[in-house]
């Protein structure tokens, strides 16, 4: 073999199967078993910890799962959706996909998205779509009142728009994440109405929440009026 080609197969073997990226604000209390979880189910993964101001451990924790879990710690905060961006824009794998720091599905969640993009070749975003939700009435009042407001204003049909797992190919999330602005909860319609308007093909997973790190939601109606009027801004922009 020749240096040059020992070189090239080399970058092969560094090159992650794909990379993940979890957003987080102070989530030193579930990290640790969550970050273990992930390094074992997917150990030839990136995984990105994006540290969104967090105050508490959030970075130490995630440093002790160095080199396959890379860290990007700011402050102050700034919002999931700033988090998320930073996180896309920064990731190296042919795949990239974000979930929540929590992880709503479990690994088998994320094997499921993207197990739809190896699949089907001509789908370029495959997202979770929550089932068997058992949340309370403030919860459940606000998700569809904002779904409703999601459809009239943006026309997106899929059955949830707010889950917090989607997997991209590199070049669709690239496109996507260089031309997003929303920080806040928003920022998952910004990225699916951006998508709509640039012909990807999108693809929703049904899947069931898991309960191994579950945590109260903090999604309520006050944050599905805020969510409202950024999907208005959103629709005013020009994409």
């Amino acid at each position: 073999m020749t240096e040059q080609a020992a070189r090239g197969r080399a970058l092969q073997e560094q090159q992650p199967a794909f990379s993940l990226v979890l957003p987080a604000y102070n989530e030193e209390a579930v990290l640790g078993p969550v970050l273990s979880t992930l390094v074992q189910a997917f150990p030839n993964s990136e995984i990105i910890l994006v540290s969104d101001g967090s105050t508490d451990g959030t970075p130490n924790v995630a440093a002790i799962y160095s080199p396959q879990v890379r860290t990007i710690h700011y402050r102050p905060n700034r919002g999931k959706g700033h988090a998320i961006r930073q996180g896309m824009l920064a990731a190296t794998g042919d795949i990239v996909a974000f979930t929540d720091a929590d992880l709503p599905f479990g690994a088998d969640g994320i094997r499921h998205v993207l197990a739809v993009l190896a699949k089907h070749p001509t789908c370029d975003i495959a997202i979770a779509a929550k089932t068997h939700i058992r949340r309370g009435l403030a919860y459940r009042a606000a998700r569809v009142i904002a779904r409703l407001g999601i459809r009239l204003l943006t026309g997106l049909a899929h059955p949830d728009t707010q889950a917090g797992l989607k997997a991209f190919r590199r070049r669709a999330a690239r496109s996507i994440y260089t031309r997003t602005c929303i920080d806040g909860f928003a920022s998952d319609i910004e990225v699916l109405f951006i998508a709509k308007r640039s012909g990807l093909r999108v693809e929703s997973v049904l899947l069931p929440l898991t309960t191994a790190f579950d945590r109260p939601s903090r999604f309520g109606l006050g944050q599905g009026i805020r969510l409202l009027l950024d999907v208005g801004r959103i629709r005013r922009g020009r994409y």
